[in-house]
């Protein structure tokens, strides 16, 4: 069998193609700023217990959904219409200042922190459970720009 080289124009596809498939948390985040409903996804997770170093996950792994929407003047975070996973969470506190928008809340055993920045939509959610904590980054868009 023989392959062929690919040509400079090919190889810039492939380089362009390979970027963009990397890249794809960055083009999903949007500006944010203004919103009150928002859809986002868990790009990464790390989950810590004490005395262990932590372990980088899949958010999946660590049963987090694909996607949430927030409503933020509503104060709830839940999944979508299509996902197997029907939840709902409210939201105790939420502020914008500075060009971030800080969430707060607890459901259970969970204590939660999520923390947005407006203009890239860019955001660390932090869960902290019974002797041990989660980290997420995620990316949202506004809904009403979908």
């Amino acid at each position: 069998m023989h392959f062929r080289h690919p040509s400079d124009q090919t190889s810039r596809l492939l380089t362009a193609g390979l970027a963009g498939v990397l890249y794809v948390g960055a083009v999903f985040a949007d500006d944010v700023t203004g919103s009150d409903s928002l859809l986002c996804y868990g790009l990464s997770a790390a989950r810590c217990e004490p005395g262990a170093a932590c372990e980088s996950m899949e958010p999946w792994q660590l049963n987090i959904p694909d996607f949430v929407k927030l409503d933020l003047r509503g104060k709830r975070m839940q999944t979508t219409a299509a996902s197997n996973d029907q939840r709902e969470t409210p939201l105790q506190n939420v502020q914008r200042s500075n060009g971030t928008i800080l969430i707060q809340g607890s459901q259970g055993e969970r204590a939660f922190s999520w923390l947005i920045t407006e203009t890239s939509g860019e955001g660390t959610l932090s869960v902290a459970g019974q002797g041990r904590g989660v980290t997420v980054f995620t990316v949202c868009t506004p809904v009403d720009k979908l």
